[in-house]
């Protein structure tokens, strides 16, 4: 019979060759089958570690998908559009923009951790945070359209900046209290002004201590000097009922 033809492995015929072949065809046959070796395979240039398990795997009849457990030590480079489904999760990446999307079903996404804690749930209403959160220095947290909000800490200072309508501070607790604290200079945060409470007044304190406080329709001072003496222009000082400004 002639010698068969074929570009890939595929096209190999088993039962060649014949035994009533020309013995001057045998090196044809060699070079054929070499032929479409390096057709099939035209990139391996070093060792397939592979076992027969590592390939049964991969399956391209359901899609090139994975079958089983694998693990990967190098780069995995692959097209835009799909890029990988996980069950119902899917990684995709977008040429135009270069970012790498995860889709989920209806029920959200989860990751977890190597000790298989849940560090976070993104559901199709809210995403949930399991673990603390940090931001580098300068680094700025945007809320609101147009960066309405804005916190951030530039490695001295911590900042919130409302750039839009009316910042507001609530306290709903029945008979919440309010509190803004500073540190004294000696590792101890002070009380230095207190909002509400059960009984709901503005309390203004002195490394700590109160010294003026809200009273129905009045101001109540806590302690006040009773002379001039050692006072500043605008000190307040009292002489009986009545109060004096320097």
């Amino acid at each position: 019979m002639g010698l068969e033809t074929g570009e890939y492995i595929t096209d190999l015929v088993l039962a060649n060759p014949l035994s009533s072949d020309l013995k001057h065809q045998g090196d044809d046959h060699l070079r054929l089958i070499k032929k479409t070796v390096q057709q099939s395979f035209p990139n391996i240039n070093a060792p397939v570690l592979w076992t027969p398990t590592d390939f049964g795997l991969f399956n391209p009849s359901a899609g090139g998908s994975i079958t089983g457990d694998t693990s990967l030590n190098g780069s995995l480079l692959l097209g835009d559009t799909t890029l990988m489904g996980l069950g119902s999760v899917g990684l995709s990446r977008r040429s135009s923009t270069n970012i790498l999307y995860m889709q989920g079903d209806t029920s959200g996404i989860i990751l977890l951790d190597n000790n298989q804690n849940t560090l976070m749930a993104l559901t199709p209403t809210l995403i949930n945070f399991y673990k603390d959160t940090s931001y580098a220095d300068n680094i700025h947290s945007y809320w609101g359209a147009g960066n309405a909000l804005d916190i951030y800490h530039d490695s001295v200072n911590s900042t919130i900046n409302n750039n839009v309508g009316q910042l507001t501070i609530s306290n709903n607790a029945v008979s919440g209290l309010t509190v803004i604290q500073g540190e004294n200079s000696g590792g101890i945060l002070r009380n230095v002004a207190s909002f509400g409470g059960a009984t709901p007044n503005t309390i203004l304190y002195v490394d700590g201590i109160e010294a003026m406080r809200t009273v129905s329709n009045t101001i109540r001072c806590a302690s006040m000097p009773t002379s001039a003496a050692g006072l500043s222009a605008g000190d307040l000082w009292r002489n009986g009922n009545v109060v004096n400004i320097v």
